[in-house]
């Protein structure tokens, strides 16, 4: 038990980023050597390495097998950015990303659930959880909940690499058509249940996108809840007005 302490190789990394953001080893210089490192802050070589990683993650530095550790930026590169052009932008992610399926299971919403959801207490629906990031990266931009009705829960099966969005492959393997989407955007913060697989501490900041669909009857059949961790995604969009010409524009 460490009380409540931060692991070992995060401390080790806070250390490491401050040296770097103070310019201690400017860009293109090299970090020690990993057993210098090793030696001076008295950990294993696995700890090291594990530091290192963070680092790696945070596009701070570089790393070559026989090269070391080269400085690459004295700051965290911006987040991950999707621009939007069109609705149906809106509704997925780029074909970059890769899924990664956490489970699925049949639940019954609770109150709190509910609310979210927008549906009533009591309502049963098929939870999908998965995380989603880019393939040259083991850091995930999400934590994704996709809640739908239980007679389309065969979609799971589907579910994972680079996968299609779960509302298409319900389209076809059901033939239920999206009619609408209601999309709710807001801050919220990263749960315990998910901190780890996020590799962020419980409490993180996190933008919250809800997407609701609704099929030509109205019935909402799916909801996505997608927690992003601050600093690791956004969306950039672009609106023009549309000009009309002749009588009435």
């Amino acid at each position: 038990m460490n009380g409540g302490r931060e692991p070992r190789y995060r401390e080790i990394a806070e250390v490491l980023i401050e040296e770097i953001r103070s310019a201690k080893y400017p860009v293109g210089s090299m970090l020690p050597p990993e057993l210098d490192l090793c030696e001076r802050f008295q950990v294993s070589r696995f700890t090291m390495r594990e530091a290192l990683r963070r680092l790696h993650e945070l596009g701070l530095v570089s790393r070559r097998r026989g090269a070391g550790t080269t400085v690459e930026a004295l700051e965290t590169p911006q987040p991950y950015t999707q621009s939007l052009k069109t609705l149906d932008e809106l509704l997925q992610y780029p074909p970059e990303t890769m899924i990664t399926l956490r489970g699925s299971k049949k639940i019954k919403a609770d109150r709190l659930l509910a609310q979210t959801l927008g549906c009533q207490p009591g309502d049963r629906w098929t939870r999908i959880s998965l995380t989603r990031g880019l393939a040259d990266s083991d850091l995930p931009i999400c934590w994704n909940d996709i809640h739908i009705l239980p007679e389309y829960g065969e979609v799971a099966k589907h579910v994972g690499g680079q996968g299609r969005p779960v509302y298409r492959v319900v389209e076809e393997m059901y033939g239920c058509s999206v009619d609408r989407i209601e999309v709710q955007m807001y801050a919220a913060a990263v749960s315990s249940e998910i901190a780890e697989t996020l590799r962020t501490e419980p409490g993180t900041p996190a933008f919250c996108i809800v997407r609701r669909f609704f099929d030509r009857d109205s019935r909402m059949y799916e909801v996505s809840v997608a927690i992003h961790p601050a600093g690791r995604f956004s969306y950039s969009m672009q609106l023009r007005r549309q000009w009309q010409t002749g009588q009435g524009g």
